[in-house]
C-alpha cells in the first residue's frame, strides 16, 4: 500500500513540476516576444533568439512550441520556429512555421525558402536541415486541414489541387522520392 502512495504522490510532484516549467517556460516566451518587438536589427534579433534558445531544456519544447502557434506569438512565429530548428527541433519547427504559413497568404514559396536559405544555407548541415523541415511539412500536410494543406502544397510550388490529394500522392506530385534518391546519391 505504501508503494502505491508513493507512486501517486511522485506522480503529483512530476506533474506539478512540468506545470511550473511550462508556466516559466510561457513567461520566458511572452518577454521574449516583448525583447523582439523593441529591437531594430537582425542581429540583434538573432542574439536574443540564441540566447533564448539555449537556456531551453528538451522537457521546454511542447510549450514553446504550444506558445509559438498561439495568438500571442502570431509576429514572432518564425522568430521561434528558428530557436526550435537551432535546438533540433525542426519537426517542432514545422508545426510552427505550417501555421505561420497559414497566415502569410501571397508568395509563401518564396518567402519560406527564402527565410530559409538565409538563416541556413551558410551551414554544413543545410542540406539535411532541408530534408528534415520538408519531412516536417509533409508531416503537417497529412495532418492538416485544407487551410494547412494549400499553404504547403504552394511552398512546393504546387496548388488547389495537389492540396486535396493523399499524402503519398502529394509525394509523387513532388517527386519526393525522386529527389530524395537523387541527393542521397550526391551525398555518397
Amino acid at each position: 500500500m505504501s508503494f502505491l502512495i508513493a507512486f501517486i504522490l511522485l506522480g503529483q510532484v512530476a506533474a506539478k513540476s512540468t506545470d511550473d516549467a511550462n508556466a516559466e517556460t510561457l513567461a520566458s516566451a511572452q518577454q521574449l516576444v516583448k525583447k523582439i518587438e523593441r529591437l531594430q536589427r537582425d542581429e540583434e534579433i538573432l542574439k536574443v533568439l540564441d540566447a533564448f534558445g539555449r537556456q531551453l531544456s528538451d522537457q521546454q519544447f511542447p510549450a514553446v512550441e504550444l506558445f509559438a502557434v498561439s495568438d500571442d506569438a502570431k509576429d514572432c512565429r518564425f522568430a521561434f520556429a528558428k530557436v526550435l530548428v537551432d535546438r533540433k527541433q525542426v519537426g517542432r519547427a514545422a508545426h510552427v512555421i505550417s501555421v505561420g504559413l497559414v497566415e502569410t497568404p501571397d508568395n509563401r514559396e518564396y518567402k519560406l525558402w527564402k527565410w530559409w536559405e538565409h538563416l541556413y544555407g551558410d551551414q554544413k548541415d543545410y542540406n539535411e536541415l532541408t530534408w528534415q523541415l520538408t519531412d516536417g511539412l509533409l508531416a503537417q500536410f497529412a495532418e492538416g486541414n485544407g487551410q494547412t494543406k494549400l499553404a504547403i502544397a504552394q511552398v512546393f510550388g504546387k496548388g488547389d489541387v495537389e492540396s486535396k490529394m493523399s499524402l503519398d500522392d502529394f509525394k509523387k506530385s513532388i517527386d519526393y522520392e525522386g529527389k530524395r534518391a537523387k541527393a542521397s546519391a550526391k551525398k555518397n
